[in-house]
C-alpha cells in the first residue's frame, strides 16, 4: 500500500482517481493546485504524486519545480495527468523538470493505473533514478517554462475567438429566427383577427335570420323538421361563439397597471350571475391579493375558469373556490371545483385551441382555455391543472410577483 497526494482543481478529477487508486488499498490525499499541495507534502511526505499541469494559484511546472529544489521532497516521483498541455514540447519540459510519466487525459482507467503501479514498483525496487533536473538553471527554467505558459495562453486566446465567434453566429441566427417568428406570429393574429372580424357579421345575419324563422314557421314544422332547424340554429350560434373567442383570442395584447383581484373576481361574477342562479352555483373566495396585470384580462381569465366550472357540473349544484398565496416571487391563483374532473392524460391537451376533452356534448368552443393560457403567459406565467375524473378540478395560474404587488 503507497501513500499518494492527487492534485487537480477538477473535483471530479479528483474524486475519481481518488477512488480508483483507493480502491487498490493505496492511502490517498487530495489538493486542488500546487500550493496545497506544498503544504500537504510538508505535513505527510507520500510515496507518489499524480498532479494536473494547469491549476490555479501554483501550476503542475511550478509544484514540480519547487519540489526537486527541496532535498526532502526531490525524490518524490511525479505523474502528470493533464488535459491541456498535450504537446510533445510540453512533454519535454515535464521530463526536463523531473517527471517521471506524462499522461494526456482522458486515459482509459485500466492504463492509468498500470501506469501509476509501474512508477510505485520502480520507485520501490529503486529502478528510477530520481537525479538533478535537466534544467538547473532558474533563467533557463523561466525562459521554457515563459514558452510553454505563453503558448498556451495564446491557443486558448484562439479557441475563445473562435468560440466566440461561433456563440456570436448562434445568437445572430436566433435573433433571426425569433423576428421572423414574432413576424409570423404578428401576421397570423392579425390574419386570425381580421378574418373573423369579417365572418362577423354574416355569421350575426344567419343567426338572427334563423331565430326569425324560427319564431314565424317552427309552428308549421313537423317533428323531424324542427330537430334538425334547432340542430342547425345551435351549430350556428356555436359558430358566432367560436368566431368571437377567436376575435378575443387574437386581440390579447397586455398594458399593466395595479389591479385589485378581488374586485375584477367580482366583476366576473356578475357577468356570470345568470348562469349562477340557473345552475345553484355557489362560489367563494379567501382574501385576493393586489397584482399587477392588465385589468380586462384577469377579468376575462376568472370568467373563462368559473364558466367552464359551472358548465362541466357534476350532478351536485356547482362549488367553485379562489384563492391566491404567494410563493417566492409568485402569485399562484387556483379555482377549485366539484364537477366532473379531467383525466390526466388530457391535462395538457385541454389548452390547446379546439381540444375539448370534458367530453363531445356541451356548448363549448375549446376556445376558453386557450384563451386563458395567452392570457397568462402574456403575463410571465404559467396555467396548469390537477384533476381526476369524478374528483372535480382545480386550475392553477401563476403570475409574476410585480414592482407594487401587494396583499389586500
Amino acid at each position: 500500500m503507497a501513500k499518494v497526494l492527487v492534485v487537480d482543481d477538477n473535483q471530479n478529477d479528483r474524486i475519481l482517481l481518488s477512488e480508483m487508486l483507493s480502491a487498490k488499498n493505496h492511502e490517498v490525499e487530495e489538493a486542488c493546485n500546487g500550493i496545497e499541495a506544498l503544504e500537504s507534502v510538508e505535513a505527510s511526505k507520500p510515496d507518489l504524486i499524480i498532479s494536473d499541469i494547469m491549476m490555479p494559484g501554483m501550476d503542475g511546472f511550478a509544484l514540480l519545480r519547487e519540489l526537486k529544489k527541496n532535498e526532502i521532497t526531490k525524490g518524490i516521483p511525479v505523474v502528470f495527468y493533464t488535459a491541456h498541455f498535450e504537446s510533445e514540447k510540453d512533454r519535454e519540459l515535464a521530463v526536463k523538470l523531473g517527471a517521471s510519466r506524462f499522461i494526456v487525459k482522458p486515459a482509459k482507467l485500466k492504463d492509468l493505473l498500470q501506469e501509476i503501479e509501474t512508477v510505485l514498483r520502480e520507485y520501490e525496487a529503486g529502478k528510477i533514478k530520481l537525479g538533478k533536473p535537466l534544467i538547473r538553471t532558474e533563467e533557463e527554467y523561466l525562459k521554457q517554462y515563459s514558452e510553454r505558459i505563453v503558448r498556451k495562453l495564446e491557443e486558448k486566446i484562439v479557441e475563445l475567438e473562435r468560440e466566440i465567434a461561433e456563440r456570436q453566429r448562434a445568437e445572430a441566427e436566433l435573433r433571426q429566427t425569433l423576428n421572423a417568428l414574432a413576424r409570423s406570429s404578428a401576421e397570423l393574429e392579425q390574419f386570425v383577427h381580421l378574418g373573423s372580424r369579417d365572418l362577423q357579421q354574416p355569421l350575426k345575419t344567419v343567426l338572427g335570420n334563423m331565430e326569425l324563422l324560427c319564431r314565424r314557421y317552427f309552428h308549421k314544422f313537423d317533428k323531424d323538421d324542427g330537430e334538425l332547424f334547432m340542430r342547425t340554429l345551435d351549430a350556428v350560434a356555436r359558430m358566432k361563439k367560436r368566431n368571437n373567442d377567436l376575435i378575443a383570442y387574437s386581440r390579447v395584447g397586455t398594458r399593466f397597471e395595479a389591479t385589485d383581484s378581488a374586485t375584477v373576481l367580482n366583476c366576473a361574477l356578475d357577468n356570470l350571475k345568470g348562469d349562477i342562479e340557473k345552475n345553484g352555483a355557489v362560489i367563494t373566495h379567501d382574501p385576493l391579493p393586489a397584482v399587477m396585470s392588465d385589468k380586462l384580462q384577469l377579468l376575462q381569465l376568472f370568467h373563462n375558469l368559473i364558466e367552464n366550472a359551472i358548465k362541466f357540473r357534476s350532478s351536485e349544484p356547482p362549488c367553485v373556490h379562489i384563492s391566491a398565496k404567494q410563493k417566492g416571487n409568485e402569485w399562484v391563483f387556483s379555482v377549485r371545483d366539484n364537477g366532473v374532473g379531467i383525466d390526466p392524460q388530457y391535462h395538457d391537451r385541454i389548452f390547446l385551441i379546439s381540444q375539448r376533452m370534458y367530453g363531445k356534448e356541451g356548448p363549448s368552443t375549446g376556445m376558453g382555455l386557450a384563451i386563458c393560457k395567452k392570457i397568462v403567459e402574456r403575463h410571465g406565467g404559467r396555467i396548469w391543472v390537477e384533476s381526476k375524473p369524478g374528483e372535480g378540478s382545480t386550475f392553477y395560474f401563476m403570475l409574476p410577483v410585480r414592482e407594487n404587488d401587494a396583499s389586500t
